[in-house]
């Protein structure tokens, strides 16, 4: 996200670490909220950040699923905080042939499901404007998929699947509310950390709060545990703007059977060094790309290897950190044993896939300011940064990341979404910290390469966009993309702020509206989103998709900041459109949910799905540890599984579709 000098500093923590340059062409950077040409920068404690301070928005009433009646304003005074509502014209997207559609069609199931309570009890400060996390998972393992929500000034939810149709509320005699309900949370994610079989819980946070591992003793209780084992961060104060840990993704890196631990940091302070002039060392020419685009800048910073001022000064250390588990859930810090510099990114999504198929997870980062990276394991020893041999990292504001295929050949393809506003208003103006190029989508060339094919799909084009998702919605055998947006920035958010002449980029990024791409066999994909039914205009960060009612189709969860969830019902009609689950369990080792496994699904046609069971998500989002496939009028016939480290696939024959089936690792053929 283009924003914000508020997490840009010390957090009154000990100095970054020296480290080695990497050689990329990529750098992070500090930046002011230049939001079209208004700046403010604070020199704080030392370091570069922006104070939070107490801030209400004016009540001005919102539509869509915004909570009926005010919400409570926790630690400011005692009026209401109703967030403001932006209204601007974006291009609609003109209809397409309803051939095209199939009958696809989505409710809002909202309310009906329980999940329409409010996510805030108070106004957002600083970088809190940015969260919205949810975690699916079957955590208390009776087959249905659980939600788990994070709020700020309220405490998280953990809403059991009731199985029929409905979830409740069970956060408080789960023992997961949160520590701080006051400060608020960020991202979630289910993995299951001592390899019990049991699903454990990470909480990320945006705010002055700490992050938190639930551990889950297998009768549904949880025991907050992540200091005792080993996930420690720097403490994080009022005065120097919070944690900005948004995402996580977990996986065996090493090939020890156990699952590891990425979290990332929405890092910025080398570049705000050099942006301010606070430390030494540029040359001539280098201090001349201060007037450069944003990627030249980040190139400079990253050229000189990320410096950042030191002595009292100093900035507070990046919070990407990557954890190596022990065998029984307990972790240690190895970033740079690995050879990562946390300087070197803005994190806001994390996803371990295998690009070049040699058996070893490799890690994608959407980075903000020309920082989204390749991160290639060399066999659990290191991670060396291939983004630029890989065709990847051209994206300028990385939020969002999706890996899936998209194009049906086996391979696994990247969408990286960013900031683009086609409205009315005319084209993105940029600014410092806007690149306004939009989403990417890198399709894979079988060899660890990608090549563009942003425009090739016209998928360029949702606004500020955050989560993200392609998946099979129509059971036919060929993945959508949706995106969800919005952004309403919590220092300018009043009424009187978006309609202001100067503040274009802040009016067009809130309330802005999802984004439905139809997959169809050539040519640019149509955007559907207002004919299939996803019309909310909430600023949505996560979006997970899961077939929350078990009817063989996936639903859409969206998660609002300010407003409450949107939990779209998929209505598709199920006739003649075949579909599989499948979970996977590894009783060889402490990986017992298959994480980092690829599965490809055989049939008696021409297509082989394939996907990979994962923890981890877009944006904020952990997706279920399971896969779903559509197969259409095809009948699957056997489920290829490659283990983490295995030298080929096991082979299980598939003998009737439409359930959930679990693999079990040794039960079928082969490796």
């Amino acid at each position: 996200m283009a924003t914000d000098p508020k997490s840009a500093g010390s957090e009154g923590d000990a100095p970054a670490p020296a480290m080695p340059p990497t050689r990329r062409r990529r750098g992070p950077w500090w930046l002011a909220r230049l939001v079209a040409g208004l700046a403010v920068v604070a020199v704080i404690a030392g370091g570069y950040a922006l104070a939070p301070e107490t801030h209400e928005a004016t009540p001005t009433p919102t539509t869509g699923s915004a909570p009926t009646g005010p919400v409570p304003v926790v630690g400011a005074d005692d009026r209401p905080y109703v967030p403001v509502r932006a209204e601007w014209d974006h291009r609609p997207s003109p209809p397409v042939d309803p051939g095209v559609l199939a009958d696809l069609r989505f409710t809002d199931v909202t309310e009906a499901a329980g999940l329409d309570a409010p996510r805030l009890g108070r106004a957002p400060v600083s970088n809190e404007d940015m969260t919205g996390g949810a975690a699916v998972g079957d955590y208390d393992d009776d087959g249905d998929l659980d939600l788990y929500l994070t709020r700020l000034g309220l405490p998280n939810a953990l809403y059991r699947n009731d199985g029929d149709g409905t979830f409740t509320d069970v956060a408080a005699a789960a023992g997961v509310e949160g520590l701080e309900p006051k400060v608020g949370y960020a991202g979630a994610l289910f993995f299951d950390v001592e390899g019990d079989g049991d699903l454990d819980l990470l909480v990320t946070t945006a705010g002055t709060t700490r992050n938190l591992l639930y551990v889950n003793d297998g009768s549904g209780r949880f025991t907050e545990e992540a200091e005792r084992r080993g996930l420690r961060w720097p403490a994080t104060t009022a005065a120097t703007g919070g944690s900005n840990t948004f995402s996580a993704a977990a996986a065996d890196w090493d090939h020890d059977g156990d699952l590891d631990l990425a979290v990332l940091d929405w890092y910025t302070a080398p570049l705000g060094a050099f942006l301010a002039g606070e430390v030494d060392g540029y040359s001539e020419a280098a201090e001349a790309e201060r007037d450069g685009s944003m990627c030249e800048r980040a190139q400079v910073v990253a050229d000189a290897g990320y410096p950042i001022p030191e002595g009292p000064e100093a900035p507070a250390a990046p919070r990407t950190k990557l954890f190596a588990n022990d065998g029984g859930g307990t972790f240690e810090e190895v970033t740079a044993d690995l050879g990562v510099d946390p300087r070197s990114m803005s994190g806001y999504s994390a996803t371990f896939t295998d690009v070049d198929r040699d058996g070893w997870v490799d890690l994608l980062v959407a980075g903000d300011f020309c920082t989204s990276a390749l991160f290639h394991n060399d066999q659990g020893r290191a991670f060396s940064d291939r983004t630029d041999e890989a065709g990847l990292g051209t994206d300028e504001n990385g939020m969002g990341q999706v890996v899936e295929d998209l194009d049906g050949d086996g391979l696994f393809d990247v969408v990286v979404t960013g900031i683009s506003f086609p409205s009315s208003e005319g084209p993105c103006n940029e600014v410092i910290t806007v690149g306004c190029s939009g989403n990417r989508v890198y399709l894979a060339n079988g060899d660890g390469t990608f090549r563009d094919a942003t425009d090739q799909l016209g998928v360029r084009d949702a606004f500020w966009a955050w989560g993200a998702t392609a998946q099979d919605f129509s059971n036919l055998g060929g993945r959508d993309l949706v995106v969800t947006a919005g952004w309403l920035d919590s220092d300018r958010n009043t009424a009187q702020d978006l309609q202001g002449e100067a503040n274009p980029i802040s009016r067009r990024s809130a309330n802005s509206p999802s984004r439905y791409w139809r997959s169809v066999p050539s040519g640019p994909w149509p955007e559907v989103a207002d004919q299939v039914g996803i019309t909310d205009r909430g600023n949505g960060k996560a979006l997970v998709a899961f077939d929350y009612d078990r009817d063989g189709d996936l639903d859409l969860l969206k998660v609002n900041t300010e407003t409450a969830p949107v939990l779209y019902r998929n209505d598709s009609p199920g006739e003649h459109r075949r579909w599989l689950g499948i979970r996977l369990e590894d009783p060889t080792g402490r990986n017992r949910w298959g994480v980092g496994s690829r599965v490809s699904v055989a049939t008696d046609q021409d297509a082989t799905p394939t996907a990979e069971v994962r923890a981890g998500g877009s944006f904020q989002s952990g997706d279920p540890a399971e896969i779903h496939v559509g197969l259409g009028s095809a009948r699957a016939t056997e489920a290829l599984v490659w283990w983490p480290g295995s030298a080929g696939p096991e082979r299980f024959p598939i003998g009737r579709d439409g359930t959930v089936l679990t693999l079990v690792r040794g039960e079928g053929a082969g490796p």
